[in-house]
């Protein structure tokens, strides 16, 4: 099982979530159970459906429903998990049940924990509100993930689009300008928008550590 976590979580590290999503579900088929490979395959479906997205301009409401059920199957397993409240929360906003999603988004803003993963949560609390259209809270969405991860460019980019809606362009250039006149470049490591399609945080090295810890023991 630690060895296909590990492989698994490789091949979605390398933007191969076909791959990732095969493994993840082999292990499921012979092992049985385990929250982090249902895990590690709903996020792998997530990716995929992004990857698509990107190519064809739209997103594959098959492939996020996918996603959604596998996030749904570990939040009965633990109701506890953020990282799955998260994910389904953001599923269920992009097949258009914004009001299904804000409940999850919700909880993990408002969670403490990992500054990650709340300003993923309010980042994409501030896109389900423009969804909503409701710009004022659209706007305070935005400005909590610039309070929690102050370089995160998706955040300002929201947020200059929200305050166009409502305050013009002026308003938006006032956020805008500062920050990439700031910024040496656009992709800034460590960002957890960029790193979201590669799978949580712990995910990237805990199954590496769990193997390496059984592999001392021997």
């Amino acid at each position: 099982v630690y060895k296909r976590q590990a492989l698994a979580s490789v091949e979605l590290l390398m933007a191969r979530p076909v791959r990732a999503r095969t493994l993840a579900e082999e292990s499921l088929r012979t092992e049985g159970h385990d929250g982090a490979m249902r895990l590690l395959a709903g996020c792998a479906v997530e990716t995929e459906a992004l990857m698509r997205r990107q190519s064809d301009g739209h997103w594959s409401d098959k492939a996020l429903q996918n996603a959604e059920h596998r996030f749904v199957r570990a939040l009965d397993d633990d109701p506890a998990l953020l990282e799955e409240r998260l994910r389904l929360g953001w599923a269920l906003v992009r097949r258009g049940w914004a009001e299904k999603g804000l409940p999850y988004l919700e909880t993990v803003a408002e969670t403490p924990g990992d500054d990650s993963r709340r300003a993923l949560a309010w980042l994409f609390l501030g896109r389900t509100h423009e969804r909503r259209k409701d710009t004022p809270a659209a706007v305070e969405a935005y400005r909590r993930v610039i309070e929690i991860a102050p370089h995160l460019q998706a955040a300002h980019i929201g947020l200059a689009h929200a305050l166009e809606k409502g305050a013009g362009d002026e308003a938006a250039r006032a956020v805008l300008v500062p920050y990439f006149l700031e910024r040496s470049r656009s992709w800034v490591r460590g960002d957890p928008w960029n790193d979201y399609p590669f799978g949580p945080p712990e995910m990237r090295t805990h199954p590496f550590q769990n193997l390496l810890e059984r592999l001392c023991r021997r």
